[in-house]
């Protein structure tokens, strides 16, 4: 049975499904989204919540930080935990631009080193809320599909690198499997300045042709709208608890699929 495309399917249609593409269009790979696709939430927003819960991030950054929060009409008051508190509650309620501000997410580590910043991350992790926890058990099935038919499986998300690559070892990716926002170090320590773009939106098949080359996926999985150009990329689109807006863009396109509590049994 071919699905109408858009439509909710079960993890055991969605996987009929990749079997029946996999056979008929060749080899790929499948390209996952993070936040929100691969487990609930945002580690980034986890990870800075915690490193000013812990007061871990550099004085020096203070300055810069100011300086975003001045320019998008916030208080540009306080220390730098404060002020990276005041942008991201300004983030998640949708009040500053998402692409700086993902830049700010990363660079306001600066000053740390690189155990420093896994140490950070893995604590953060762990939680409460535990990110194992949050896993989405129907991609947890999907990795396991592919990676029996031997399918390289990469992520592609605009948080932090180094924060990606610790959240998706419990999935079994490796770090050359991920692309995500990169942090620049000089004598062992993170800088204010990014050396790389931030996998977001069209920039997002951007990263992943730097990780398959001319490989195209064999399906992609996303979350939101800024997953789209991912998701029309891949020779499948498979949209997982999509955000309304994606799943309204997602109508009328071949080879799209929303995979979701609403789902129905196989």
């Amino acid at each position: 049975m071919v699905e109408h495309p858009a439509s909710a399917v079960s993890v055991q249609r969605l996987l009929q499904q990749l079997e029946r593409e996999l056979h008929q269009g060749g080899p790929g790979a499948l390209a996952f989204d993070a936040d929100g696709t691969l487990w609930e939430g945002d580690v980034s927003d986890d990870v800075l919540r915690y490193a000013c819960r812990v007061e871990c991030l550099q004085p020096e950054v203070a300055p810069a930080v100011a300086a975003f929060a001045a320019h998008h009409g916030l208080s540009s008051t306080g220390n730098v935990h404060e002020l990276a508190l005041r942008v991201l509650h300004a983030f998640e309620a949708g009040a500053v631009p998402r692409l700086p501000t993902f830049q700010l997410m990363t660079w306001i580590y600066a000053g740390l080193g690189a155990s420093e910043l896994a140490e950070l991350t893995d604590a953060a992790l762990r939680g409460p809320p535990e990110l194992e926890r949050r896993h989405r058990p129907a991609l947890r099935q999907v990795l396991q599909w592919a990676r029996q038919h031997e399918l390289r499986c990469v992520v592609v998300s605009a948080s932090p690198q180094f924060i990606v690559e610790r959240g998706v070892q419990a999935l079994g990716f490796e770090p050359r499997d991920v692309h995500g926002t990169r942090l620049h170090f000089e004598r062992g320590l993170a800088q204010q300045r990014l050396p790389g773009f931030v996998p977001f939106g069209e920039d997002k098949v951007r990263a992943c042709r730097q990780l398959l080359g001319d490989v195209r996926p064999l399906a992609a999985f996303g979350d939101s709208l800024f997953d789209l150009e991912l998701l029309r990329y891949a020779r499948l689109a498979v949209a997982v608890y999509p955000e309304p807006a994606l799943t309204q863009q997602l109508q009328g396109l071949e080879g799209a699929y929303r995979l979701g509590a609403e789902a129905p049994a196989p």
